[in-house]
């Protein structure tokens, strides 16, 4: 949702499977996970940051934008970049603002903050997600928030971090995770829809 956009919330929800999708490769660090497929997999099948799982694509193929990335949990000192990420996404927000926010946020077991990070130690995207505890599911989950870097906008990051959210909903036994877009957002619901989400 950018700043300023009003309308009704939609509400989504995908159910989830029991193993890690296919598309996830796992590697013995999971911030370095890859998703295999992805404009962002420069190395399909392997990690960039893991020592012998790398195999090169093509130059004709080779990404145009500074890489690896990699996902990880938020800490306090991204507060800035964080900040930062809501300002360009049209939600005022101050350092001092995200501090205080984040920091009720991690402290939290049921609440996890996942940040997407360059090579360049830069914070270029996030995910907000929780458990959602109700009658209707043994075990729910809820993503709350995604913020992409407008740099870094349609490279598959946004898909990475829901993916990587939905692994931590399945580490908790959560067998459902909703989401809320926006009903001027088609573009959200489409993707959202591309992801399995009904």
């Amino acid at each position: 949702l950018r700043g300023g956009e009003t309308g009704k919330q939609a509400y989504h929800f995908r159910k989830l499977p029991f193993a890690i999708p296919e598309s996830a490769v796992r590697t013995p660090h999971f911030e370095h996970l890859i998703f295999a497929g992805s404009p962002l997999d420069p190395a399909p099948g392997g990690c960039l940051r893991c020592p012998g799982a790398v195999r090169p694509l093509p130059d004709s193929t080779a990404p145009t934008y500074p890489m690896p990335f990699k996902l990880r949990l938020a800490r306090p000192a991204d507060n800035a970049a964080l900040a930062a990420l809501y300002v360009e996404r049209g939600h005022p927000c101050t350092p001092a603002e995200m501090t205080a926010r984040l920091g009720r946020v991690i402290t939290d077991p049921a609440h996890a903050v996942i940040v997407a990070e360059t090579a360049e130690k830069k914070v270029v995207g996030a995910i907000h997600v929780a458990l959602y505890r109700i009658l209707e599911w043994d075990e729910a989950a809820q993503i709350l928030g995604v913020i992409v870097a407008e740099s870094h906008q349609r490279r598959g990051l946004g898909r990475a971090l829901t993916e990587r959210a939905e692994r931590w909903a399945r580490e908790r036994d959560c067998t459902v995770v909703y989401l809320r877009t926006n009903a001027l957002r088609t573009d959200a619901t489409s993707f959202y829809g591309k992801l399995g989400y009904l």
